[in-house]
C-alpha cells in the first residue's frame, strides 16, 4: 500500500516547488496543503523544527527542504545511477540554493534592494547560468547527468523560473538551459501541473 503523503507550505513555490516537481514527476499522489500566513502560528507545532515546508509520510512529519528533495529523488530514482552522479547533482543543488539565498535577500533588504538587484542581474545570475550551460554542453545529451531526467533538471527549472518571468530573453545566451526548460515542460507527468499551477510571485 502506498504511503499517505502530505506536503505543507505557504501558497507559493519558494522552498517547496522542487519537491512538488519531484513528486509529480515520480507520479506520487500527495496532498498539497497551502498554508495562509495568518494560519501558520497555529500549525507551527506540527512542524518538527518549526519551519516550512514539511512533508508528512503516514502521519510523521519531516523538515528541511533540501533534505526532503534529496530523499524523494533517491526514493524515486531521480538522483542518477551512481554515487558520482548523486555528487554531481548535489553540487548543482548547492549552487542553486546559493542563488536562491541571493534572490530571497533582494526581497528582504528594502534599503539595499536596487544595489542587490543590480549585482544579481549583472553578475551573480550570469555567472551561475554560464556554469550550468557549460555543464549541459559538456554532457551533450541535453541532461546534466547521463541521458535521463534527474533532480538536476528540476532544480534548474525551478531556480530560473522567476528570472524567465521577469525577463523572457534572459536565457538567450544560454541555449542549453533554454532547451532543458522546454524538455522539462514537455514531460508527460509534469505538463499539466506546470500549465495549470497557480501563478505566484515566488
Amino acid at each position: 500500500m502506498a504511503p499517505q503523503v502530505k506536503l505543507v507550505y505557504f501558497d507559493g513555490r519558494g522552498r517547496a516547488e522542487l519537491l512538488r516537481l519531484i513528486l509529480h514527476q515520480a507520479g506520487v499522489k500527495f496532498e498539497d496543503v497551502r498554508v495562509a500566513f495568518a494560519d501558520w502560528p497555529a500549525m507551527k507545532p506540527k512542524s518538527p523544527f518549526g519551519s516550512l515546508p514539511y512533508l508528512e509520510i503516514d502521519g510523521k512529519a519531516f523538515n528541511e527542504s533540501l533534505c526532503l528533495a534529496r530523499f524523494a529523488a533517491r526514493r524515486h530514482d531521480l538522483i542518477g545511477k551512481t554515487d558520482i552522479d548523486a555528487l554531481n547533482i548535489d553540487q548543482i543543488l548547492a549552487q542553486a540554493d546559493e542563488l536562491r539565498q541571493k534572490q530571497f535577500k533582494i526581497g528582504k533588504e528594502e534599503s539595499e534592494k536596487a544595489e542587490l538587484q543590480k549585482q544579481y542581474v549583472e553578475e551573480q545570475l550570469p555567472a551561475f547560468l554560464a556554469k550550468m550551460n557549460k555543464m549541459l554542453e559538456e554532457n551533450k545529451s541535453g541532461f546534466f547527468i547521463g541521458s535521463a531526467l534527474t533532480m538536476a533538471e528540476l532544480i534548474m527549472y525551478d531556480i530560473t523560473e522567476n528570472d524567465v518571468k521577469a525577463n523572457p530573453n534572459v536565457l538567450d545566451k544560454y541555449p542549453k538551459i533554454a532547451a532543458m526548460r522546454k524538455m522539462v515542460e514537455s514531460q508527460p507527468k509534469l505538463k499539466d501541473y506546470l500549465k495549470n499551477r497557480k501563478d505566484t510571485p515566488m
